[in-house]
């Protein structure tokens, strides 16, 4: 039998709740993300407007003060605000027909702002709901920048214009947040292995990509260029790097980003990925096991980094769809001068950023920053030296230096316990013989024991001036287009022939760009 909800029972059963959230340091009120357990229930809301609920994740942001009817008894109050700040578990007593009032204090464990770096969630779904409302999110979690994707088209007439009214450029929530409403995602993912298109994510726009958008027409290529033409400020995410034509825009250059913590990634659970490449080769399904979707994510992305292709990690959380908060997984980005937009988009298309559903892992090599390229010689017997550390107030597996794809260093984390933070500096030598990359990677598990991680974009090496380009990784591209080019031509893929032809056309420029670079590239590794 369904228990009543504290507005249904009697008053004397019930009593109230009130909770100032403050930084420890000023009695202002402060910007945070809660919930309240009681009677084996985590889903109350407040009272008044000053909050903003969200069902899926059985939380509320709140502007810094809430007050809350409870059943009478004990109760656990849950206070967080995004990932610098140490989250707080508070247990009190609600007595019937009284008031029980609460202090909570959330301290910073890190400062990122201070050393450059902003964070950014790449997948919010609002709609257009204003920019007031955005803020209240962006301040509650705690994430820098916050592009809102307005328009979230799975098919039909994309409107030309934003909603009337709709501000397009940044409004600040305060001096380190801003809430941009001109974001927008395209995206079509049904259908079975290689079938979904994709879901390109597009931020800082002038205007909409608008186009009639059908099943598998026109290619996520067209969209794009379309974004770069009448927007060259914008910048564009792949969401998960698994989707069927992301093989294509990648090679053609439209990608700035690829999500390494994606919204696949919930607080207490996967979400499995059925269509798109998953499951490519027999063997792979093999190798990759029930950790195929992280897994995958990982060496998609590693993939085209051996090709050559230049791609900053990314994070977002699909907040409006998926039970996770707002910068559950985010981006962070190291600015050259004050938060903008456009700083950011500079900072992302630099490489200078990185992504993480917990921990914060930066990385050096010779003094040079994430995003680098650093010119050698084969004959160079001085090995770079590299720095990667590690903040975090979760309990790590590990921290891993990657180079062209492998796990080449590692540090077992497993045993060392944040008290309450974990901070560990790893420095490591590399004499790298041929053209390639290097990031680092600290993997954990959450509270239910699923992988996550934080991951940098690379910082890369050329070689006697040859380009990166790994034969073996090359194939793969390319028989990934293959079977694209295998579905493109059934009867019923497209409306005309033209049409057809159209992304045939794109899908043999895109085959090209990796068989040159299948020919120039070799599969001998220069450790």
């Amino acid at each position: 039998m369904a228990q009543p909800s504290p507005a249904e029972k009697p008053a004397a059963e019930t009593g109230w709740l009130e909770v100032t959230v403050t930084d420890g340091i000023t009695d202002a009120p402060l910007p945070c993300r809660a919930w309240v357990q009681a009677a084996r229930r985590r889903y109350y809301e407040p009272a008044g407007s000053d909050h903003t609920p969200y069902q899926r994740d059985q939380s509320f942001a709140s502007a810094g003060r809430f007050r809350i009817r409870l059943p009478a008894g004990r109760a656990t109050v849950h206070v967080e605000r995004g990932k610098e700040y140490l989250p707080v578990d508070r247990q009190l007593t609600v007595k019937a027909g009284q008031t029980a009032r609460a202090s909570v204090a959330l301290k910073r464990w890190i400062d990122l702002p201070a050393e450059g770096y902003y964070s950014c969630d790449v997948h919010v779904h609002l709609r257009h709901r204003g920019s007031a409302h955005a803020a209240r999110l962006a301040l509650g979690d705690d994430v820098h920048l916050l592009p809102v994707l307005t328009y979230w088209h799975h098919g039909g007439q994309v409107p030309a214009e934003w909603p009337e009214g709709m501000p397009t450029s940044a409004q600040p929530a305060d001096k380190t947040h801003l809430v941009l409403l001109a974001a927008q995602e395209l995206e079509r993912i049904a259908g079975g292995r290689f079938h979904s298109i994709g879901a390109p994510l597009i931020t800082n726009l002038t205007r909409p990509v608008s186009v009639t958008l059908e099943r598998a027409f026109p290619p996520n290529t067209d969209l794009c260029r379309q974004a770069r033409k009448h927007s060259p400020g914008c910048m564009i995410d792949m969401d998960k790097p698994i989707w069927a034509e992301n093989v294509v825009g990648v090679a053609m250059g439209h990608f700035d980003t690829a999500q390494l913590c994606h919204n696949h990634y919930h607080r207490y659970r996967d979400l499995a990925v059925h269509g798109g490449m998953a499951g490519f080769l027999a063997d792979e399904e093999k190798t990759l096991g029930p950790r195929e979707l992280f897994e995958r994510t990982n060496a998609v992305y590693y993939r085209w980094l051996n090709c050559g292709f230049r791609l900053a990690a990314a994070g977002g959380s699909a907040y409006g769809v998926m039970p996770v908060p707002i910068g559950y997984n985010r981006t962070y980005a190291k600015l050259d001068g004050p938060l903008t937009v456009a700083n950011y988009v500079k900072a992302v298309r630099a490489g200078r950023a990185f992504a993480t559903s917990g921990p914060i892992v930066t990385m050096t090599a010779d003094g040079q920053q994430l995003g680098a390229t650093i010119k050698r010689s084969a004959a160079d017997t001085k090995p770079l030296a590299i720095t990667v550390r590690v903040r975090a107030i979760e309990q790590l597996d590990s921290l891993e230096l990657v180079h062209d794809g492998r796990a080449v260093r590692t540090i077992d984390l497993s045993k060392v316990a944040p008290n309450p933070v974990i901070d560990r500096t790893a420095g490591w030598k590399l004499t790298p013989k041929r053209s390639g990359w290097i990031a680092a990677r600290a993997l954990y598990r959450n509270s239910r024991r699923l992988r996550r991680q934080a991951h940098t974009s690379p910082i890369y090496f050329l070689v006697d001036g040859r380009p990166i380009a790994h034969k073996a990784d090359a194939e793969y591209m390319i028989r990934w287009i293959d079977e694209l080019t295998k579905i493109a031509v059934r009867p019923g893929r497209f409306r005309t022939d033209e049409q057809r032809q159209s992304v045939l056309a794109d899908y043999r420029r895109a085959r090209g760009i990796y068989e040159r670079i299948a020919r120039t590239g070799s599969d001998a590794r220069g450790d």
